[in-house]
């Protein structure tokens, strides 16, 4: 019933965050709850910390992608060819 619930909020398959739920060690969580109070003043119970660091570490997931050394240096190449890059450097 709560994995049907959690894929179906607001109409978004969520199943990854049931997926993941378990990786998260108590240690895990208890930081997290403390950054977010840090951050946002508000205090959160385990489970609803649990989902919302499930949610984070998705998100990074999707958004985070490293470069390789080629597409580095090709985006180098690119800065060095730009007037406003050398302006920068010369500041």
């Amino acid at each position: 019933m709560l994995r049907r619930f959690l894929r179906t909020i607001n109409g978004l398959s969520l199943g990854f965050i049931t997926d993941s739920l378990m990786d998260f060690t108590t240690a895990d969580i208890r930081t997290f709850k403390k950054l977010y109070e840090k951050h946002f003043n508000l205090d959160l119970n385990d489970e609803t910390a649990t989902l919302k660091l499930a949610m984070l570490v998705r998100q990074l997931e999707i958004i985070y992608q490293p470069l390789t050394k080629n597409q580095l240096k090709k985006l180098r190449d690119v800065d060095e060819n730009n007037e406003q890059y050398q302006e920068l450097l010369s500041a």
